[in-house]
């Protein structure tokens, strides 16, 4: 099912260890597994120590030297070595190497050895093991689209895939996406394929609620009532926070207002109507940026985001420290549906129309009808030529051809902005932007 997608590297780039930071000690040596594999390699790739060997943050072995970087993987008991582009691994066959960005086929299977261990460790762990042997689907890590974990794919493929880019997370995180990819796959087993066993959107719903109980209830047995402690990315706080939800008993009414499970169930028929938005009356607003709601209907298409704000899950709008710059962040509330937006306290200096156009921002992303799958790098930039050309429009309207007049150095961007959509050079200027170049690359063409 479609999940924020996040990776987590178990220490393998020179990219982490920059040799300019680390200085030669006299007295370092290479000893026991990493002085086989020097031995193996041979001297001159590795070089020569520039310290003693020392355990990383996740219990890994690392040695830094003159040639890369040695490590023993906790996870599998094996010792490698990279050089930032290419890794040697003394494994099952011996001395084996490969470029970084691949994977021995004995590393992906002792990988799933690991996790159906770790998946055991739990009562309902050892039903959910028992219901993946009826099921009998493959195991394997392969390219999921942007957004994705992990996804059970039905007959004739019947294989339960991880995202590529997990291939190095803990045995607890592919576990726990396993307990929820069984579920599909028993499913699919009893009742038939997807496309005959749900006969509407809400069938799907129903189904995703199932298996992120069952994910919530393993990883509440794993860890307990407070969670994994030593949380070292965002999946592993989804996790604990989804544990959280099943032990309070909400996890089961927030699951069905997913926009991202909303979008694929939708495939299948019709949905649960969500619940009606908050009266913009009841909706906390800070006073600066009700002044740039009002500010906002001054032209015709801020009437048209207007109206799309009072159809919104928006249910807050104001100020927090993140850190500086122009950035404005959208947290989804506890109960799953709304959302609260925060504008960097530096927009409280900025002028009204600066705050205005940030808002337009704002509205664009988040209105009922933009919730739209982007799953190619053409259709990222597209859906970023729109949003800049929903600033632009707004702007034309409000201040002509010309532009604002006196502008503020964020005002004068506004002007460019516009002026390159006046000339339709809007389109070309994303796909040049390195910032945009830089959020598209996820995507494939």
């Amino acid at each position: 099912m479609n999940r924020p997608l996040v990776g987590i590297l178990l220490g393998l780039s020179l990219a982490l260890f920059a040799a300019s930071s680390v200085h030669a000690e006299s007295d370092c040596r290479f000893v026991l597994g990493f002085n086989t594999l020097r031995d193996l390699i041979g001297h001159e790739v590795v070089g020569a120590c520039l310290e003693s060997e020392r355990y990383n943050h996740i219990g890994d072995s690392v040695q830094q030297t003159t040639g890369g970087l040695l490590v023993w993987r906790k996870a599998d008991n094996r010792t490698a070595f990279t050089d930032g582009y290419r890794t040697w691994l003394n494994g099952p066959n011996g001395l084996e190497q490969r470029l970084n960005t691949e994977r021995f086929d004995w590393e992906d299977g002792l990988a799933f050895r690991t996790a159906l261990e770790t998946l055991q460790t739990t009562t309902s762990g050892q039903t959910l093991y028992d219901q993946l042997l009826e099921a009998g689907p493959g195991l394997s890590f392969d390219k999921l689209p942007v957004g994705w974990n992990s996804h059970y794919f039905d007959h004739p493929r019947h294989e339960l895939v991880s995202n590529q880019d997990l291939r190095n997370a803990s045995a607890d995180v592919i576990a726990a996406l396993i307990t929820y990819e069984t579920v599909l796959a028993i499913n699919a087993k009893r009742n038939g394929p997807q496309d005959v066993r749900w006969h509407s959107g809400a069938d799907c719903l129903d189904e995703a609620v199932a298996a992120n109980m069952v994910l919530g209830q393993w990883w509440y047995e794993r860890f307990g009532e407070e969670g994994l402690r030593d949380v070292k990315t965002v999946l592993e706080a989804q996790l604990n926070r989804e544990a959280r939800d099943f032990r309070e008993q909400t996890l089961a009414a927030k699951v069905p207002f997913s926009r991202s499970l909303r979008r694929f169930c939708a495939e299948f028929g019709a949905l649960p109507p969500l619940p009606p938005p908050i009266p913009v009356a009841e909706r906390p607003v800070a006073p600066l940026i009700e002044e740039a709601l009002l500010e906002l209907r001054s032209t015709e298409s801020g009437e048209v985001l207007y109206a799309d704000y009072v159809a919104s899950h928006i249910a807050y709008l104001g100020f927090a420290e993140l850190g500086g710059g122009d950035r404005i962040t959208a947290w989804l509330a506890d109960d799953g549906l709304h959302y609260e937006v925060f504008f960097d306290e530096v927009f409280r200096e900025a002028s009204p129309f600066a705050r205005t156009v940030a808002l337009v921002d704002v509205l664009y992303v988040l209105r009922p009808s933009g919730n739209s799958e982007i799953e190619t790098r053409e259709q990222c930039f597209e859906y970023y030529v729109l949003q800049s050309g929903a600033r632009a429009k707004w702007w034309h309207e409000k201040f002509g051809a010309v532009g604002k007049l006196d502008p503020t150095a964020r005002e004068r961007n506004e002007n460019e902005n516009m002026w390159l959509w006046l000339t339709e050079s809007l389109g070309e200027w994303v796909r040049l932007s390195e910032r945009y170049q830089l959020t598209c690359a996820q995507y494939d063409d």
